[in-house]
């Protein structure tokens, strides 16, 4: 399946996690450049950063960054303002056909650990420790268990 539109995108968000979460373990960090850090295991540890905040924004913080699947993932730094632009409107409408309504403060928190797991997967670069991963799950199948967990 290849996902060419935000309806398709939303669309396989809902009812196909697992073309989302494999989708994302394809998109490898910092422009391609990052050895060991995809999407799909950064959107894990923002959720698992994020595990005692409310059902909706542990859901978020899994699918935070699916708007790369069609925009491709870009290094902030280089990241521009169309774009960013253009990545708020995808997320409006992943938010809104998940079921997700967040807080101004449970927003402010998810993009506080967004950018400190990006920040720890830049420091640590290789040797990077995954905390979601200390209960060695597959990341696929971990990624649809939440999402079906944290569905309203």
């Amino acid at each position: 399946m290849f996902l060419q539109t935000i309806e398709e995108l939303c669309e396989a968000a809902v009812h196909n996690p697992r073309h989302i979460a494999e989708s994302l373990g394809r998109l490898w960090r910092f422009g391609g450049q990052h050895p060991t850090a995809n999407v799909l295991n950064h959107s894990l540890e923002v959720a698992w950063m994020c595990r005692h905040f409310s059902p909706a924004a542990q859901l978020w913080a899994l699918f935070h960054d699916a708007h790369e699947i069609l925009t491709g993932e870009v290094p902030r730094a280089h990241k521009s303002t169309e774009l960013a632009n253009l990545q708020a409107y995808f997320d409006m409408r992943l938010k809104t056909a998940l079921g997700v309504a967040l807080t101004a403060s449970e927003e402010s928190q998810l993009s506080f650990y967004d950018t400190l797991s990006g920040d720890m997967e830049r420091k640590h670069w290789g040797n990077y420790v995954w905390q979601w991963n200390s209960i060695e799950r597959d990341a696929v199948e971990y990624f649809i268990e939440m999402t079906e967990d944290l569905k309203p």
